[in-house]
């Protein structure tokens, strides 16, 4: 029992100092505690430098606003319009988007100007606008480029997209598709037998074609084919493989064939000093009747 007593006598300050030891303190506080309390104050400091940081950045963009929007150094001294076709003018520009030289320079929402052109006027392809420090605002516009005239009237054009817009009745060159019954109005997309006759016009537009022959117009009134008609040229009729479908480059390679062939009939007709009347190409390249 003297034994047993011994031993537990010295195994219990033992025991007493490993807990002593796992909870040392550091200036008084358990080390566990003021880990925390470094973390916890860390976390605090951050927030707070956010919060002070954000703030601070909001007050000095509300001042640079302030001071943009009231100080006479900015205003508006300049407008560079500028447009790459005839129909678009200065003039035009400033009456759709209210710009006027004196204006504060902030005050135009760029976005939205260019936005407001290329919605509110089909003829405008594409709009760059930029406001340049310390007073200048430029308008850059890429107008349509019409390959075809609607109608007999001419008052509207189309382009390559099939895109609709407005355009001055001059262009006696361009090729007229007519023999629809729809209403056309500017901004619509052409669709079905229309744009299949734009297909058609940009083919011709295209080597080996190109300049080769001139269209005069093109009737859509029938559901199968087109009706080319040729400037001092014949009648003809045109179907290529895909045609009522969505346009793929197997669908243009098969109008490109029909083109060439086309080409090479009108050519031989020259040489022979024959003159056409009409050309089928509704049938396949080895059968084409010719009048």
């Amino acid at each position: 029992m003297k034994g047993f007593s011994f031993f537990f006598r010295r195994r219990t300050p033992e025991r007493q100092n490993r807990k002593r030891t796992s909870y040392a303190t550091v200036n008084g506080r358990p080390s566990g505690a003021s880990r925390g309390s470094r973390v916890a104050v860390a976390i605090v400091a951050s927030v707070a430098i956010g919060v002070l940081g954000w703030a601070g950045w909001n007050v000095a963009r509300h001042g640079y606003d302030r001071v943009l929007a009231t100080h006479p150094a900015y205003r508006i001294r300049e407008l560079d319009i500028r447009s790459d076709g005839s129909q678009i003018t200065p003039e035009r520009v400033r009456q759709w988007t209210g710009l006027h030289v004196g204006m504060n320079l902030a005050e135009p929402d760029i976005a939205a100007i260019r936005a407001l052109l290329i919605e509110k006027v089909p003829v405008i392809r594409e709009a760059t606008v930029r406001r340049l420090f310390p007073g200048r605002i430029e308008i850059h516009i890429s107008e349509r480029i019409p390959i075809a005239a609607l109608g007999r009237s001419g008052f509207l054009g189309v382009d390559v997209s099939g895109c609709v817009f407005s355009m001055a009745p001059e262009r006696e060159e361009l090729p007229r598709i007519i023999g629809y019954s729809v209403p056309l109005t500017p901004g619509m997309h052409l669709t079905g037998l229309l744009f299949n006759a734009i297909e058609a016009v940009e083919a011709a537009r295209r080597p080996p074609v190109a300049n080769y022959f001139q269209i005069a117009s093109v009737d859509v009134r029938e559901n199968d084919w087109l009706i080319l008609r040729i400037v001092e040229g014949p009648e003809v009729r045109l179907t290529w493989e895909g045609m009522k479908e969505k346009p793929t480059e197997q669908s243009r390679v098969a109008l490109a064939r029909k083109m060439t062939s086309l080409l090479r009939i009108l050519e031989d007709a020259r040489l022979k000093k024959r003159k056409l009347k009409s050309v089928d190409l509704t049938y396949s390249d080895d059968y084409i009747p010719v009048e």
